[in-house]
């Protein structure tokens, strides 16, 4: 019987009508980060598990049955796990009873990606929609503004306001656009296309911009093909040039690594700059979501969403004046079902 309750996925506990833990299976053991056969249920209102401890021991002595509980601790390097549990105590008299964990980490965190898909789905509709509006309005405004500028061409004060008028036409233009890029959809067209050549293309992008370029190191291995929508995965390597060169203000090296397994190409793109904060490092893909004046808080939010349309995989590795690095992983085309040639 031991053997068999030794080989349960989830964990039990065999608890005495005085707290005393008289049988822990190893999937607890591993699951609490300790051993606990023989221990009082009360050592563990010292360390993480206290509020299921607590649970625990409150249902045990007052013969009340938890169904569904959950809790979250902390493992050994800090990290936060969900536990669901259940506790059934034994029939009045009898005193003590057994508890059923599990962790529950991985459906927690499934969960939250599929509720931040839906939100992300959402907010792309009307982003969009916002854009559509917004874009004709501004199209005759732009057109009236090019008339009233021929009429006050000596006029050096109205041409100062028009000018100013005009670049903040272009911010809402560049507002507007940066709307359209996050409610797109996944790209109808896919082709194959090596990473680095999606790479060069991107930094061809960048260094066009008026502004000064930190130097780039590239290395690349000989990667295989990758199929994706060429502009929409271009735009996300331009996002994140942009993003790395802004974190860069006083000069410093931006090295874009590329290399790749038997199923994945893998594009590593790090700066040298401030890095982000750890309090705000969950934040920065969300809509939205900016600490730089005059952004829209867009650009990151685009490029999770290229990657995920892409069934591709996004990793993020920074902390504060150490830089960062984005990691994007991309199935090869060799990977990718029915495989077909350009439309």
């Amino acid at each position: 019987m031991v053997s068999v309750l030794d080989a349960l996925g989830a964990g039990l506990l065999i608890v005495s009508g005085d707290l005393q833990v008289e049988y822990a299976n190893p999937a607890a053991d591993q699951i609490l980060g300790r051993s606990l056969t023989g221990d009082s249920l009360d050592s563990l209102l010292d360390d993480s598990a206290h509020a299921f401890g607590m649970d625990v021991r409150r249902a045990i002595r007052a013969g009340i049955p938890i169904d569904r509980g959950e809790v979250t601790i902390l493992n050994e390097d800090t990290r936060e796990r969900v536990i669901g549990y259940s506790v059934h105590p034994r029939a009045e008299g009898e005193g003590g009873g057994t508890v059923l964990c599990k962790d529950i980490t991985a459906i927690k965190e499934l969960q939250s990606l599929l509720d931040e898909s839906e939100t992300f789905a959402l907010i792309a509709e009307a982003a969009g929609a916002i854009a559509h509006e917004i874009r004709n309005p501004l199209a005759i405004v732009t057109a009236y503004l090019d008339l009233i500028g021929e009429s006050v061409a000596t006029d050096d004060e109205a041409r100062s306001l028009m000018g100013r008028v005009y670049a903040e036409s272009e911010r809402i233009t560049r507002v507007l656009q940066a709307f359209q890029e996050f409610a797109s959809g996944a790209p109808t067209r896919r082709v194959r296309i090596r990473p680095e050549e999606l790479c060069r293309q991107a930094i061809d992008i960048v260094a066009a911009d008026d502004v000064e370029m930190p130097s780039i190191r590239f290395e690349t291995e000989d990667s295989g093909p990758v199929w994706v929508g060429p502009d929409a995965m271009r735009r996300a390597i331009v996002n994140l040039l942009r993003n790395a060169r802004e974190a860069m203000k006083e000069g410093g090296e931006i090295a874009i690594r590329i290399s790749s397994t038997s199923t994945n190409a893998q594009i590593r793109i790090a700066d040298t700059g401030t890095g982000i904060p750890n309090e705000i490092r969950q934040k920065v893909f969300r809509p939205f979501f900016t600490t730089r004046a005059g952004h829209t808080g867009l650009g990151l939010a685009v490029v999770r969403r290229v990657v995920e349309q892409h069934e591709g995989r996004l990793e993020l590795h920074s902390g504060e004046q150490q830089g960062t690095t984005v990691v994007i992983e991309l199935p090869l085309a060799s990977q990718v079902g029915s495989i077909r040639t350009d439309d």
